[in-house]
């Protein structure tokens, strides 16, 4: 059971409840504690339960889902499952104002590839950042999670450490970016989607949009790949798959795999 991600479904929709549980009859990575429609009754399986992931749907009949996802989200709870939105809802405000909560990802409704299985796909393919959110679930012990603790701290500082190598600050936005979705992929085990999945697991990380994410580690490359960076002859010497003959810079994906892999062998030494 520990090694399966949490699960619980905040869904009225009884045909949208059935293809949840149907899709999730043979699913072996994943744990359903419950589906409900109800937003006092998902509250109480959150703090019952404390599952990885709550996939809330914002139009409920009982309860509101918009009033329901910053109480999930509030850091002062004393926990706190990652949260997927699934919604109809095109308004503009009401998204950002989603994002701004600490939404994980949001689902529209309205796209014809919707499904409860791209959803728990995405589910998935994040197990191993869910299941790392967790505090003190599972019995698990105060050294125990002091280990993870340190191993965090002590990737991200590697990771920062590089960065500076490469002539960015540690302090800047798009600095900070780029560690944490180098982080973040690395310790998934699995690719992740940069739009669907690592962008927006960074932005809830430093509290800011996904599309922001994306654009400050477009800047880092830019700024990591400028003629004037004093430290490129050491970029081009760690990275010389990435050096493109025409002067053309790697993409946000290209370069985080490619330090995703390097961190790999440095550790496998």
């Amino acid at each position: 059971m520990d090694d399966k991600i949490s699960l619980l479904i905040v869904e009225d929709e009884p045909a949208e409840q059935a293809a949840f549980a149907e899709c999730l009859q043979n699913e072996r990575q994943i744990e359903l504690v419950g589906i409900t429609g109800s937003e006092t009754e998902a509250l109480a399986l959150v703090d019952s339960h404390r599952p990885d992931v709550v996939v809330l749907d914002l139009e409920l009949q009982e309860g509101d889902g918009l009033n329901l996802t910053p109480v999930l989200t509030d850091p002062s709870r004393s926990y706190s499952p990652y949260v997927l939105v699934t919604t109809r809802t095109e308004n503009r405000h009401t998204l950002d104002m989603l994002r701004d909560a600490g939404v994980g990802f949001i689902y529209d409704k309205n796209i014809d590839r919707y499904g409860p299985d791209q959803v728990l796909r995405g589910v998935k393919r994040m197990g191993g950042f869910l299941k790392g959110r967790r505090l003190g679930r599972s019995g698990e012990s105060a050294a125990s999670q002091s280990a993870k603790e340190l191993r965090q701290k002590r990737l991200l500082e590697e990771l920062n450490c590089e960065m500076e190598d490469m002539g960015l600050r540690r302090r800047q936005k798009s600095c900070r970016c780029l560690v944490w979705a180098v982080y973040c992929q690395l310790e998934s085990g699995e690719p992740l989607s940069l739009t669907k999945e690592l962008y927006p697991m960074v932005a809830q990380q430093l509290h800011c949009k996904p599309e922001n994410v994306e654009r400050n580690i477009r800047s880092a490359i830019h700024k990591v790949w400028d003629v004037s960076n004093r430290n490129l002859d050491l970029v081009y010497e760690r990275f010389p798959r990435l050096v493109d003959e025409n002067g053309d810079y790697p993409t946000n994906g290209e370069l985080i795999e490619a330090f995703v892999v390097r961190m790999r062998r440095k550790h496998a030494r």
